[in-house]
C-alpha cells in the first residue's frame, strides 16, 4: 500500500513539474492570473515570466463575498521588470510589503511572496528522482539474488525469503564480464 501511494505521489509530483516547466515557457507570452476574495481577506495568484506571484491580504473588516476571477492577457515589456523595486530579492525570490486596496477599494496591507519557477519544478523533481533510485535499487537487488525488502540472500530459498517472509522471484542475471 505504501508503495503504491509513493508512486502516486512520484507522478503527482511529475506532473507538477512539467506543468511549472510549461508555466514558466508559457509566461514569455502570457500572464495568467487568479483572484479570490473572500469576507476577511484577499488573495491573488499571478504567474508571471519572473515566477509565480502569490500575495494575500487581511482585511481590516469584513467585505462583502465577491467571486472568485481569472484572466490571461498578453504579456508586455513591463511584466518582465521587478515588480516592486525597492523589494528584498534573492536567487530569484522576492518578499515584500506594500500598502493596497481590496476588490471593493478597501484600504489594506498587503503582503506578497514571487516563488521563481525553477525553484518550482526543482522542488517537484525531488519525490520523482526519489522513486527512479528506488526502483533501481530493487531492480539492482533481484538482479543479485537478494529480498528486495530486507537484502536476505535469498538463491538457496527461491520463492519466500526467510528473512521477512517476502514473497520473491529471484531473477539471477549471469554476466561474463570479472
Amino acid at each position: 500500500m505504501r508503495r503504491r501511494l509513493f508512486d502516486l505521489v512520484a507522478f503527482l509530483s511529475l506532473l507538477l513539474g512539467v506543468a511549472a516547466a510549461v508555466l514558466w515557457g508559457w509566461n514569455r507570452w502570457r500572464i495568467a492570473e487568479a483572484s479570490f476574495p473572500g469576507t476577511a481577506h484577499e488573495a491573488h495568484v499571478v504567474a508571471r515570466p519572473a515566477g509565480i506571484y502569490l500575495a494575500w491580504a487581511l482585511l481590516p473588516r469584513p467585505q462583502p463575498p465577491a467571486a472568485w476571477a481569472f484572466g490571461a492577457y498578453a504579456a508586455r515589456a513591463e511584466d518582465f521588470e521587478p515588480l516592486f523595486p525597492g523589494d528584498r530579492s534573492a536567487l530569484g525570490f522576492h518578499a515584500g510589503v506594500f500598502a493596497g486596496a481590496s476588490h471593493s477599494l478597501t484600504p489594506c496591507t498587503v503582503r506578497y511572496l514571487i516563488v521563481p519557477h525553477w525553484f518550482l519544478m526543482a522542488v517537484a523533481a525531488i519525490v520523482p528522482a526519489a522513486w527512479v533510485w528506488r526502483q533501481e535499487r530493487l531492480l539492482r537487488r533481484r538482479n543479485r539474488g537478494v529480498c528486495p525488502r530486507c537484502g536476505y540472500d535469498v538463491r538457496a530459498t527461491p520463492g519466500q525469503c526467510p528473512e521477512c517472509g517476502m514473497a520473491v522471484r529471484v531473477v539471477l542475471v549471469f554476466s561474463t564480464r570479472r
